[in-house]
């Protein structure tokens, strides 16, 4: 199979093992990846997708502060309308403003 060149150098193995393995999810946060694995049908989903399922399982109880967190110590890019979408979407009441530091 050939792959995108921006995605061959990171991604390539990961998308070959999970079509070979017949992966239930794939764990990808890179856009142009996440395209070539949703035309392969693959099922993805990205970091802040796992900690929507966190905390919908309970298992982490402020999201707003976990995505902060990751934006913070991590350097994660994420937007401010992803990060209230997936608040909206968790039916969290805290919003990612109120977690920032002054």
């Amino acid at each position: 199979m050939t792959w995108p060149m921006r995605v061959v150098s990171n991604t390539s193995p990961i998308l070959s093992l999970a079509i070979e393995t017949k992966a239930d999810v794939i764990l990808l946060d890179e856009r142009d990846a996440r395209k070539v694995a949703q035309r392969l049908k693959l099922r993805t989903t990205g970091v802040v997708g796992v900690l929507l399922k966190a905390y919908r399982m309970k298992r982490i109880s402020d999201l707003s502060a976990a995505l902060q967190q990751l934006k913070t110590r991590a350097g994660f890019r994420l937007s401010d309308q992803v990060t209230a979408s997936v608040l909206s979407a968790s039916g969290s009441t805290t919003h990612a403003s109120q977690t920032e530091s002054p």
